[in-house]
This record gives C-alpha cells, structure tokens and sequence, in this order.
C-alpha cells in the first residue's frame, strides 16, 4: 500500500497543512496507527489464512476503552515484523507511553521467548494487558483443527499458555515484574509435578538457569 516513508512525508505534509491554516498540529492516533499496520504488515498472513491484519485490530480493539492500548495493540507486530521502528514512530509523533508500549511486546532479534516475556511485564500495564491479549488471540488460533501440529507448534501453544499465565499473576500482583518465567512454572502443579515438560519449555524459550521460586504476594494457579 504505502512504504514507510510515504506515510512519513504524507503525515508530514498533512501536519503542516493543518498548522498552516491555524490548527492544531494533529495527534498522532488509531487512525495512522492502523494505516502503519495495514501498510506494514499487508502482504502477511496468519496460520488461519486470514489477513493478518485482522490480529492487530483484534488485539488492541480487545477488551478496552483506552486509546493508548488500542494504539499500542494495532502496532504490536509492526516493529517486530517490518521495517518501522520505535524511532519511527517517535518521529511521526506517538508518544512515549506508546512507544514504551509498543517496545514491551516487540520481541527483539535472538530474544528467546521467556526472556522477552519478563521484559515485557517490567514495560508496565500497557504492555502486559497488550501482550495478553496478543497470547488469547494466538491461542486461539493454534486451536484451528487444520493448522500444522508439529512439534515446534505444540512447544509453541506450550509457552503462550505459561506466559499468559505469568503475566496474569504479574497483572494482579501474585508475583513480581520481570521474575523469571522459568521459576513462575514451578509453582504450577501441571508444570512442577512434570520435570520433561518444565525442562523442555525452559530449553527452548528461557536463559534461566536457576530453580529460585519468584517471590510470591498470594497463592497463583492455572
């Protein structure tokens, strides 16, 4: 549709209009965050088939009221998945708080998935409830009878469920932003009770190498 320096100069150009004629310089909002999105990520698809822009949307329309979260929700796989980054949309005039957003659930290049995840949670309440509803979304989808079970897949449903979890306990204060997801397994009995499982998502998602169980504010479960 349009690359990212169409809509750079286009939204340039439209802010100077705007204050040519007296007006306030425009915010930057849903709107352009949905046409960076749509932009962006156009020629992708999800496992279902679906356009992928339908995830976004469904991510950060989900289960709020907040500008700022629906902003945060469209934009979610944008850095992570072309060639806008955090400093672009600085410079197109999102703030802060969206960009500290957006930076928390943006997995970075030869992130392993935990380490992300415990990143996430120390990006405060923007970024958690985002990155939840993100896993709801992708947990959902990898239930479709027709998408590819393989066992890279199956690993894959494996680390949302225990990180959508995590960032529930993080949410309600069970346990502390950025304790280790790793440990936060060993206090569920369907993770701790079952060694191979445990030991086999923190291989493949998580730099731990402890077994320190997080500090606990009240009891957690799954």
């Amino acid at each position: 549709m349009f690359s990212k320096e169409d809509i750079k100069n286009r939204w340039s150009e439209y802010c100077a209009e705007q204050v040519s004629e007296g007006k306030d310089v425009p915010e930057a909002g849903l709107s352009l965050a949905s046409l960076i999105a749509s932009s962006a990520l156009m020629s992708q698809k999800q496992r279902s088939g679906d356009d992928y822009i339908s995830h976004p949307i469904t991510v950060g329309m989900s289960n709020t009221k907040s500008e700022n979260k629906r902003i945060i929700g469209v934009l979610h796989d944008v850095v992570e998945d072309s060639d806008w980054t955090l400093d672009d949309l600085r410079d197109v005039g999102f703030s802060e708080r969206v960009v500290n957003g957006v930076d928390g659930v943006t997995k970075r290049a030869g992130e392993l998935y935990f380490d992300f995840v415990e990143r996430c949670s120390t990006h405060g309440i923007d970024a958690i409830d985002t990155k939840i509803e993100d896993l709801e979304h992708n947990s959902q989808s990898l239930r479709y009878p027709h998408i590819d079970k393989a066992e890279k897949h199956v690993w894959k449903e494996k680390a949302y469920n225990v990180s959508y979890y995590y960032l529930v306990a993080i949410k309600k204060g069970d346990i502390e932003p950025g304790s280790s997801v790793a440990d936060f397994m060993q206090t569920i009995p369907s993770y701790a009770e079952n060694k191979d499982l445990t030991e086999g998502c923190i291989q493949r998602f998580s730099s731990a190498n402890n077994n320190i169980p997080p500090q606990k504010k009240s009891g957690n479960s799954l």
